[in-house]
């Protein structure tokens, strides 16, 4: 029993403590529609963002997300 809480202890450790090292700065692409990358490189999704209309002072987007 001791094993098994040990073993899962070290597990949760290891996975909040890589979790937490991620620094991921998305910035918006210069292109239309606004897709996303990274400050390094383009991402490998094709997920995006783009505005559609401003109607009665509320702005709408198309959000896209594979």
């Amino acid at each position: 029993m001791i094993r098994v809480l040990t073993l899962l202890f070290l597990l949760s450790f290891c996975v909040v403590s890589n979790a937490q090292n991620e620094n991921i700065n998305l910035l918006p692409d210069i292109n239309y529609p606004l897709w996303l990358k990274t400050d390094q490189s383009r991402t490998d999704q094709t997920s995006g963002i783009t505005f559609i209309k401003n109607e009665c002072d509320k702005k709408y987007f198309l959000l896209a997300d594979d």
